[in-house]
């Protein structure tokens, strides 16, 4: 039996880690100085794909349908959206002053999302109470049919034991 290396890669750190105490914050790529809102670069740098290999991608990306271009701007849209509230929720936690109604129309915007919410569920109840119905009627008839099905499977068995002894009596007679 032949030796197999051992080509397993050893792990690495997948961002820089923040001491304690030190008033840094720890990104994806970098640390944030929560004191004087500076950034140093950390030890995880992005890649840059080579030239030919984004001559290829760019052409993949100018081949591509409307269908793909708008579920793609769709997703930028989504991805800004992201990047608005990521930065709201950190101006809010850094800045220290919040104004006075922000709690209260964040308490309104989640009541009306549970009434909204609890309205969706009650009419799933209720669909599923009409479905269930449904399905006991549709059980109830599926046994009567079975019921009946083998009624008439005893009576074709009958059927066909009468048609072969015609059938015999018939032959003897001529």
């Amino acid at each position: 039996m032949a030796k197999v290396k051992n080509k397993r890669i050893s792990l690495q750190s997948l961002q820089p880690s923040a001491t304690v105490g030190s008033n840094e914050l720890v990104g994806k790529t970098s640390l944030i100085n929560t004191v004087k809102g500076s950034k140093k670069t950390g030890k995880a740098p992005t890649k840059q794909p080579k030239n030919g290999s984004q001559k290829s991608i760019n052409h993949f990306y100018d081949s591509k349908s409307d269908k793909t271009r708008a579920s793609d701007k769709s997703l930028l849209d989504k991805e800004n959206r992201t990047q608005d509230t990521e930065k709201e929720a950190y101006e809010l936690m850094c800045s220290g002053k919040v104004s006075e109604n922000y709690w209260k129309e964040f308490a309104e915007q989640r009541r009306e999302a549970l009434v909204e919410v609890m309205e969706e569920n009650k009419k799933l109840h209720e669909e599923n109470f009409q479905l269930k119905k449904e399905k006991e009627k549709l059980l109830a008839e599926n046994e009567e049919l079975k019921e009946e099905n083998e009624r008439l499977t005893l009576y074709v068995s009958k059927a066909d034991e009468l048609t072969k002894f015609l059938e015999s009596i018939t032959e003897d007679s001529s």
